[in-house]
């Protein structure tokens, strides 16, 4: 992706990074085991934005706003692979499962408003009450992607970031500041083939002394490596 950089993103990130998603969609569209779909959205037209912050009631990052306004008020990847011979073995080996799913429902406006208030009630009302640590998180943070379980992605809101930490609330264990940045969340996760996102899946790329997804692991090469595989066979 292109170096130079503004005050939040790289120039021509979102649009690069939207485009990724389309190219990796048609790349294993035709691969064998794959299930994948994605829909890109337009983007959030500026005289909506004042009445979604409003609705909010919290900061919208900067990130954030720019990915809805100049990206895509939704962008929703999902697949499904199970392949068969040496890449099951290997895919067993890297994430001890034999079949991987991925993508997320990312950065839905017209959501954002219902999941917000959702987290917070889950914040008040649940287990978490009880918990300072992950109230906090769970109080103090922006959903971007709900995900079937229960959880969510979010950014942290707690300091005031033009591009946030993404945190991982988990609804039913301990929840965790995940990426440094949006961007960096972006970017990492796009690297990782766009895995998970519940966090049983991420771990494996977890960097124990950060906390943080890293891509750069000789793990992470080896599911690029599968993931390669599975291009070739499709093309083939």
């Amino acid at each position: 992706m292109n170096n130079s950089t503004n005050a939040v993103f790289p120039n021509n990130f979102i649009s690069e990074w939207l485009e990724s998603v389309r190219t990796f969609t048609a790349r294993y569209k035709l691969a064998e085991g794959f299930s994948i779909q994605h829909q890109i959205e337009p983007p959030l037209p500026e005289s909506r934005l004042a009445a979604l912050t409003s609705e909010l009631a919290v900061r919208l990052p900067e990130a954030v706003r720019l990915f809805l306004t100049r990206g895509s008020r939704r962008c929703r990847l999902e697949y499904q692979w199970e392949p068969t011979g040496s890449a099951s073995e290997l895919l067993e080996e890297i994430l001890d499962q034999a079949y991987v799913s991925g993508g997320a429902d990312l950065c839905d406006a017209s959501a954002l408003v219902a999941q917000l208030k959702e987290c917070h009630e889950w914040a008040r009302e649940t287990w978490i009450a009880e918990y300072p640590k992950d109230q906090e998180f769970w109080l103090n943070s922006l959903p971007i992607s709900p995900l079937d379980n229960g959880d969510f992605l979010a950014v942290d809101l707690r300091e005031a970031k033009a591009d946030p930490p993404v945190v991982y609330l988990a609804h039913d264990d301990e929840s965790r500041i995940i990426a440094p940045s949006f961007s960096a969340f972006l970017k990492t996760w796009a690297d990782l083939c766009y895995i998970g996102p519940e966090i049983w899946i991420l771990d494996h790329f977890i960097d124990n002394s950060t906390g943080m997804l890293d891509a750069s692991t000789p793990k992470a090469e080896r599911l690029r490596d599968v993931f390669r595989s599975a291009e070739q066979k499709g093309t083939s």
